[in-house]
């Protein structure tokens, strides 16, 4: 299954928009999310997409539990050989409220879905990937990563931890022409930011008024994002790997050479700033 994407975090709306578009676009998906049902309806939807020789296989996952991951990770590759391509959106907002307020177990809760999870599929599938001299690795960012985010410290942190990680592990694979890029999508509608509308009343008034603003956008934002997403996945060697890119914001699909000074500076990266 050697056009096949990984996709953690398929349920939801840009879950499912992300697996339709590589479906859509001839390849086989294998669709990891915690809610079974959710996953069935998605998986019928892209039944009627698909040809024959497309594959669509759904597991469900906490991706939080590594025996779960593990077993989904051998499954794939017991069938299909090694995974060369993963997308990962998984993400949740842990808890709401100024961080003396809210418990320890709570705010590690927020790691171990944002970053751990991640750290854990890295040490799997790297490897394997290594060993087939190629891998395209996309992670969804998200708010907080960029800019702080008062109230809502787990994500925020895990977050900007996700992108810094990006930007690490492109320098630790890059004699293998394994691509590792982040994904800024925007605001759109999703359980997350739904959630933050029902805590508006501990959250900053200008802060939730941009998020109600942008969800008469959001099928838009989630397909910029999508597109984005399969155009990182889907690129040739000696692209740009180790950034963190908006698929609002940025001039992409990128020329080439734009593609050479983004490889040579740090243009999409999290870096201090220093001049004055």
């Amino acid at each position: 299954m050697n056009k096949s994407v990984i996709i953690m975090g398929a349920n939801g709306g840009l879950g499912a928009s992300i697996s339709k578009s590589f479906v859509a676009n001839g390849w086989s998906v294998f669709l990891l999310a915690r809610n079974k049902k959710k996953l069935e309806l998605l998986k019928n939807q892209l039944d009627q997409l698909r040809t024959n020789t497309q594959i669509i296989e759904i597991y469900q996952v906490d991706v939080k539990q590594q025996t779960q991951v593990d077993k989904a990770l051998d499954f794939f590759i017991e069938r299909y050989g090694p995974p060369l391509r993963l997308v990962n959106n998984v993400g949740e907002n842990g808890p709401l409220g100024k961080l003396e307020n809210v418990t320890w177990g709570d705010w590690v809760e927020g790691f171990s879905t944002n970053i751990f999870s991640f750290v854990y599929f890295m040490q799997r599938v790297i490897p394997l990937m290594k060993a087939q001299n190629y891998g395209r690795i996309v992670t969804l960012s998200g708010g907080g990563a960029t800019a702080p985010l008062p109230y809502i410290s787990s994500y925020a942190a895990s977050k900007a931890a996700l992108i810094r990680l990006v930007e690490t592990l492109a320098l630790e694979v890059k004699d293998y022409d394994i691509q590792i890029n982040a994904v800024a999508p925007g605001v759109m509608k999703s359980s997350i930011t739904e959630e933050y509308l029902s805590h508006d009343s501990i959250l900053p008034k200008e802060f939730t008024k941009k998020i109600r603003e942008a969800f008469n956008q959001s099928d838009e934002i989630i397909k910029k994002a999508t597109d984005l997403i399969f155009y990182l996945c889907t690129q040739q060697k000696n692209f740009i790997s180790g950034k963190l890119i908006s698929s609002l914001w940025d001039p992409w699909p990128f020329e080439e050479g734009f593609i050479t000074h983004i490889n040579q500076s740090d243009t999409y990266t999290l870096r201090r700033l220093t001049n004055i």
